[in-house]
């Protein structure tokens, strides 16, 4: 039996020790402070599971609990509802005097971390809950009259004037070598690792979980200085591959924020690739009915006139237009997408097959290794035109012009639609060349001319109350 009150850390999206703002607040309590991660059946029994990010998440864990292994500590992981298990902690005769989390911003993490506080101070616990993934949180980001941002040039500007975050430290505490997991508290490390490896990737995911990974990505960004001319070419090597690591907190945002600016200095483009993050963030939380309807009420109850059929044929990479298909199959084969491509297949979906944006909003959080609910819902509801700071809706991708402007070579359709690879480069650009070739290709699904014609009435008589 543990005499002394301990100190609670639950890990969750921040899976480091190093510059872990949550984690050091948690050592300034002056208690001892033990460890641990929770796995939520909320989040792990979702229909389908993202076994992508599962995987890239595990081995981000295994590697966390080598890191406070070395720390003298090691990582108690629990499965069930948070409540429960810090209840049953509590009922075991542990005193827990506090407990400290990293905030979360997705709509179940919000709602989630208010029923911890309740619980909390319904136990006499201390909760903290700390800002740490976001640059800037949201309750310190705002117009001069107090209410949130909703163009994102006006956030940036606002965003740059705050000066530059906190630089990040590095962990120099110890752990306290608490073991909850031995006799009635749960199962072993290894067990635990056991239990879910059913979940393990289906994907030869590109990104690889886990704080090395990371390091070695966030030394590779010395590579980036044309950043903006390189990041829309899906061919190329030409983006920080990050997204996923910041996602699961095994880099944090203030690492990334000053590893570009001591390179690059303060106004390169890729900070302004995170202030996008914060931005679809704030969003998130101060309209959480994005989640489950436009953000503009304009859109709010479209009737999508498209045909439900041709969603499996775009989930597939089979719907004849070359660089959305071999998007999808990226996705499907990797649990990645470029993200000018993730834009072209997004566009199409809604703009070409007149589908609710909600549907592809759906299959890319089952599949993307790097998912963030509110970066993944405001690119949507962006493409969509049904967003904040939206494209105009008559603003229409043409497949066939993103690959000649951003595949010139067509060496990424090549390498994800290898049936297409004995056409010339010349022939890929043509709709009817790639339609005669013979090959074991579909015909396009949809001709792109009307389809985007439709779509821009559509959206114009929706505003006009006709739809």
């Amino acid at each position: 039996m543990i005499s002394e009150p301990l100190t609670l850390f639950i890990f969750r999206s921040d899976l480091r020790i190093d510059d872990n703002t949550g984690l050091r607040g948690a050592f300034s309590s002056g208690l001892p402070v033990v460890p641990c991660f929770i796995f939520d059946p909320a989040q792990i029994s979702l229909n389908p599971l993202n076994c992508n990010a599962f995987g890239f998440m595990m081995k981000s864990l295994i590697e966390l609990n080598h890191q406070i292994i070395q720390a003298g500590g090691q990582l108690n992981v629990f499965h069930g509802n948070p409540i429960e298990v810090i209840d049953k902690i509590i009922l075991s005769g542990v005193e827990i005097r506090s407990i400290h989390m990293n905030r979360s911003y997705s709509e179940y993490g919000v709602s989630r971390d208010l029923e911890i506080g309740d619980f909390c101070r319904r136990r006499g616990v201390s909760l903290h809950c700390w800002g740490d993934c976001l640059l800037r949180e949201p309750e310190e980001l705002h117009k001069s009259d107090g209410t949130p941002y909703r163009v994102f040039t006006s956030f940036w500007k606002r965003h740059k004037s705050l000066g530059n975050p906190p630089i990040p430290n590095s962990f120099d505490y110890k752990f306290l070598p608490v073991n909850f997991l031995r006799g009635s508290m749960g199962r072993s490390w290894a067990e635990r690792v056991a239990e879910f490896s059913e979940f393990d990737c289906r994907a030869e995911i590109m990104a690889e979980g886990g704080r090395k990974a990371a390091l070695s990505l966030l030394d590779r960004i010395v590579e980036l200085d044309n950043y903006r001319e390189t990041r829309d070419f899906p061919a190329l090597r030409g983006t920080s591959e990050l997204s996923a690591h910041l996602k699961f907190g095994t880099v944090s945002i203030r690492e990334s924020y000053h590893r570009i600016c001591s390179l690059f200095g303060e106004d390169h483009e890729l900070l302004r690739q995170l202030v996008w993050r914060d931005f679809y963030a704030h969003i998130g939380f101060h309209f959480p009915h994005v989640f489950q309807r436009s953000f503009d009420d304009r859109y709010a109850d479209l009737r999508w006139p498209g045909d439900i059929e041709n969603l499996s044929l775009w989930k597939a990479g089979l719907t004849g237009f070359p660089i959305v298909d071999a998007g999808m199959r990226q996705l499907s084969q990797t649990g990645s997408m470029h993200n000018r491509v993730r834009m072209i297949a997004a566009s199409f979906l809604v703009k070409d097959l007149l589908l609710d944006w909600r549907l592809g909003e759906k299959h890319f959080a089952s599949l993307l290794t790097d998912i963030d609910q509110c970066s993944n819902n405001g690119n949507w509801q962006w493409a969509a035109s049904t967003g904040v700071d939206a494209v105009p809706y008559f603003r229409v991708f043409n497949p066939w012009l993103q690959t000649r402007r951003f595949d010139p070579e067509c060496t990424y359709i090549r390498r994800w639609l290898p049936e297409l690879d004995q056409l010339s480069t010349r022939e890929l650009f043509s709709i009817e060349r790639v339609r005669k070739s013979g090959l074991n290709y579909p015909e396009a699904i949809v001709d792109h001319a009307s389809a985007s014609s439709y779509f821009k009435n559509f959206m114009r008589y929706s505003i006009r109350g006709s739809v």
